[in-house]
């Protein structure tokens, strides 16, 4: 059996009881036609970590310009994730999706929780996410909640959110977790 140092910081300080998948979603600017398609940036990053791309990638559109959808499978940590952005016809944001497996499996997988935080920071970074949610799939709606009272119905449906400044309502339903350096968007949990 091996004793932990009495000093060190637990591996994982949090377990957010997401069954069968974990999903974070977030709204990014939107794209046109002439872009960068949104997923380039985040893949040469997730990459630099270490994740290696799974199979090909997948676009759906025209064949021109930014593609409806697009997805990359990666490995990371002997973990799959799913990259995959939407880009939103007629809307004021595209959104960004980062699949990754159950919390549970998370923690048996990674050495810590803080490289499951650098991953989403670093995606969240690269795409240049104006907020998100974290949960395990449910839709998201990508428009800014205009008053506290939506942010908090927004918080009902979702185990988390991804937000530049929190609420300061949210003191009664939600735990400001932590800052993402990178992105500096501020993790809400219920």
């Amino acid at each position: 059996m091996t004793a932990l140092h009495p000093d060190a910081p637990p591996a994982w300080s949090v377990h957010v009881p997401l069954v069968g998948a974990t999903s974070v979603r977030f709204a990014i600017p939107r794209a046109d036609e002439d872009d960068p398609w949104p997923l380039s940036r985040a893949l040469t990053e997730l990459q630099r970590m270490g994740a290696e791309r799974e199979g090909s990638p997948r676009a759906l559109g025209a064949g021109r310009g930014v593609p409806l959808v697009h997805s990359q499978e990666l490995r990371w940590h002997g973990v799959t994730l799913v990259l995959e952005a939407l880009h939103v016809q007629g809307g004021a944001f595209d959104e960004v999706i980062l699949g990754l497996p159950a919390w549970d499996e998370l923690e048996q997988a990674l050495p810590s929780e803080e490289e499951l935080w650098t991953l989403v920071d670093t995606v969240a970074a690269a795409c240049e996410a104006r907020h998100g949610a974290l949960g395990d799939g449910e839709a998201f709606l990508l428009d800014t909640p205009e008053d506290e009272a939506a942010w908090q119905r927004r918080l009902a449906r979702h185990t988390g959110l991804l937000v530049t400044e929190p609420p300061s309502t949210f003191a009664a339903t939600a735990c400001p977790y932590r800052t993402l350096p990178r992105s500096g968007l501020t993790v809400l949990l219920r």
